[in-house]
């Protein structure tokens, strides 16, 4: 049998609440989603359930003599394999034997450039869009948990100072503090999005989906003027469509792909027909980038280092572009940086009661 190879994905963690950003809640809702202590083993909440492990915060290096704030751990998967019958001396023989197996994936998420960093550790461990279902729950879960202690802070607010002002309702605080809306794009390789395309015989459509972004660059060409009008008209998506019965320019289609591949910060679906005649899609998710991890560490501090080394090949060999580290952001993180830090000794020493207990 086929020894199984780790590899590295990667993708654009876009995070928006209503108008605001990942930054601008990293410490009432991002950390807690990942380190409160109800995300350490869900085994109440479903058939299969899913959790994180050995976390951790550090600063990784990425490109010279940078290194970005980013949460590490591993995203673990509860299965259990049942077996029904076996063959035994020539006959079927009905068993009813279970083997429980909690295979996973290490992730990293880059807080300044929003790149997330996925390697599936084992054939069956969790996927990528398993990891977003999950962590959408667990933002859902630390907003709601933010919005009670932001009522009772209001409360006690209002009692020392005896004001006379309603405290606001739970409901009226939701509306001021929008859910999380996440947007998880692989980072696709952009020549062979583009090789892919110029390889039909005919394209007979393409469709790009702009998202709500985090503090990303824009993507230049002929999309940029669409991302910049999505931007003016307040939505939180855009979406472009081109069809044509005798098929769409090739070449144009082809660069188009090529643009915005590898940037993170739209979805893309090239239709047309091979050269055989069979229906032909490329989409961002048939092109991600990825990068051999071996020998990746157990230890999850040893881990991550070399997840991002992995990141920083991908990008000096031109297979991505490196990640944008956008300067307001980067700043916002270097002040927050000592509190942050704080929070998650906190929340990782309650994690620790909470697996004790």
């Amino acid at each position: 049998m086929r020894r199984y190879e780790p590899h590295l994905e990667v993708a654009n963690f876009h995070l928006t609440f209503g108008s605001k950003e990942l930054i601008d809640h990293v410490q009432g809702i991002v950390i807690p989603a990942f380190f409160s202590p109800m995300n350490t083993k869900e085994r109440a909440y479903e058939e299969r359930p899913r959790w994180f492990h050995e976390l951790a915060f550090q600063e990784l290096p990425i490109g010279d003599g940078v290194t970005s704030p980013a949460i590490i751990g591993r995203f673990v998967k509860h299965i259990v394999y049942r077996s029904n019958q076996v063959e035994v001396e020539g006959k079927l023989v009905a068993t009813d034997e279970e083997l429980p197996s909690d295979p996973s994936s290490i992730f990293v998420l880059l807080l300044d450039s929003h790149r997330l960093l996925f390697v599936r550790e084992f054939p069956n461990s969790p996927k990528l869009d398993e990891f977003d279902t999950f962590i959408v729950r667990a933002l859902s879960r630390a907003r709601h948990e933010y919005i009670r202690k932001w009522k009772e802070f209001l409360r006690m607010k209002k009692k020392a100072e005896g004001g006379k002002e309603k405290v606001p309702k739970i409901g009226d605080l939701e509306k001021r503090l929008p859910p999380a809306k996440l947007e998880l794009i692989p980072i696709a390789n952009a020549a062979e999005s583009a090789t892919l395309v110029r390889q039909m015989k005919m394209v007979t459509s393409f469709t790009v989906k702009f998202v709500k972004t985090n503090s990303e660059g824009l993507v230049g060409s002929l999309l940029e003027d669409a991302r910049k009008a999505k931007t003016r008209l307040g939505a939180d998506n855009l979406k472009i469509e081109a069809k044509a019965r005798e098929g769409l320019n090739k070449e144009a289609t082809s660069e188009a792909v090529k643009t915005i591949a590898d940037k993170g910060i739209a979805k893309f679906e090239a239709k047309g027909t091979s050269e055989s005649g069979v229906e032909a899609t490329v989409t961002e998710k048939d092109t991600t980038v990825k990068a051999p991890v071996p020998n990746l560490p157990k230890n999850i501090d040893a881990a991550g280092p070399q997840m991002a080394q992995a990141l920083n090949g991908l990008v000096s060999t031109n297979l991505m572009p490196a990640p944008p580290r956008p300067p307001g952001v980067v700043a916002r993180l270097k002040e927050l940086l000592p509190s942050i830090k704080s929070l998650i000794d906190r929340l990782q020493a309650a994690r620790k009661v909470n697996e004790q207990s």
